[in-house]
């Protein structure tokens, strides 16, 4: 399976989640203002839908970098330190520094699983992303490794304490920046558990 066919399966993945949390995301839970929150949302709807599509672009870029990664012979330490320059929540966090390492400890963990479990889809020879994990994983296998993709906001909850996430509003609210790092970090576990769902809904229909 080429890497450009393997792309192709996780862009539809991070656009999944991404998704998923522009809807679950809750203004009225960083904002505090009496409106109705579906009113609050409507009036924040433009500067969400950007704020979004910036965290997008971040998962996008740490995606694209695993699979080119797995394409590659190694991990070497450029590509761990790309993918850290390239997590958003890594980049907001301002913790002390043996913290700090900690977490990227964790995230780079995560970022060299993710890279050796792809590896051998981009290698093989199927042109179909399931019929090339069928090949490659039991049934059992593929769902937890492909599910643990869908785990990161299991490491970024361990770190909201000390991260800074804001959002600049241009609205005709008094309010010209919100802090919603906690907010960010429900809606994308959201996401990733709905990602969870459909992937075992998908693993059943492909090993029939």
């Amino acid at each position: 399976m080429t890497e450009k066919a393997v792309k192709k399966e996780f862009d539809g993945y991070v656009k999944s989640i991404s998704l998923r949390a522009l809807d679950e995301l809750d203004p009225s839970a960083v904002v505090e203002i009496d409106i109705p929150a579906d009113r609050l949302k409507s009036i924040l709807r433009d500067e969400i839908r950007q704020e979004m599509a910036r965290v997008k672009g971040g998962f996008q870029e740490q995606s694209d970098l695993i699979i080119e990664t797995a394409s590659n012979s190694e991990i070497t330490d450029e590509d761990r330190r790309k993918f850290l320059e390239s997590d958003l929540y890594y980049s907001n966090y301002f913790g002390d520094s043996d913290r700090k390492k900690q977490f990227g400890d964790e995230l780079t963990g995560y970022f060299e699983e993710a890279v050796e479990s792809v590896k051998p889809l981009v290698e093989s020879d199927h042109d179909s992303f399931w019929d090339c994990v069928k090949e490659v994983y039991e049934k059992d296998e593929a769902v937890r490794l492909l599910k643990k993709h869908f785990r990161r906001s299991e490491i970024l909850e361990k770190y909201t304490d000390e991260m800074v996430l804001t959002m600049s509003l241009d609205s005709s609210l008094p309010i010209e920046e919100i802090e919603y790092t906690e907010e960010s970090v429900r809606v994308f576990a959201e996401g990733e558990r709905h990602m969870r769902k459909r992937l075992e809904e998908q693993a059943e229909m492909a090993y029939r």
